[in-house]
């Protein structure tokens, strides 16, 4: 955590999933403080809640568990790791997911493991650049993305209006001087 601001968007975690064919463990969700100690979520930091209302008549499988994250502060470190499991599919013999990396807080480290049958023909779709690494192991493909995002998206932007600004006076002087 780098800001009070980051606490906001980090002190509760929210994970989405489909009860009807879908189990989702949380592996664990522990904070790592400056010193090296670690504060763990336990199981009463965990609720397993209907989605907002709005969306209650539509998707009544909807599920999401929310985890409190307990003790966290600015320059700690948070760890967290979900388990999805697909029991029923929807379409049988097939699956699919999505997955969004972070793009709007600093993340220093942001890893995502797909774990499949050697056997199983798979089809990705990957933005270019964010291929996985794939690793055999066991009679499993193990597809392995890792990222990380550096800069808040609101530094970014300020970032974007200065070079603009940057730009527009250059291409000022430009007129001026050959006006």
């Amino acid at each position: 955590m780098q800001s009070e601001a980051d606490l906001q968007n980090w002190g509760q975690l929210h994970f989405g999933y489909n009860s009807a064919n879908e189990q989702l463990e949380i592996g664990y969700v522990r904070v790592i403080k400056p010193d090296g100690s670690v504060v763990k979520a336990d199981d009463k930091d965990v609720q397993d809640l209907a989605p907002t209302q709005r969306f209650a008549l539509l998707y009544t499988d909807d599920r999401e568990k929310h985890v409190t994250v307990p003790s966290l502060r600015p320059g700690d470190v948070l760890e967290c790791e979900t388990v999805t499991t697909i029991h029923h599919p929807l379409a049988p013999g097939q699956f699919w997911t999505q997955h969004e990396f972070n793009q709007s807080t600093i993340v220093l480290d942001e890893e995502l493991d797909i774990d499949v049958p050697s056997n199983r023909v798979i089809t990705l779709k990957t933005r270019p650049g964010m291929g996985p690494k794939i690793t055999d192991n066991n009679g499993r493909h193990l597809y392995h993305w890792t990222t990380s995002h550096l800069v808040r998206e609101n530094d970014n932007r300020e970032k974007i209006r200065r070079q603009t600004r940057s730009q527009r006076k250059r291409s000022r002087k430009n007129s001026q001087t050959f006006s």
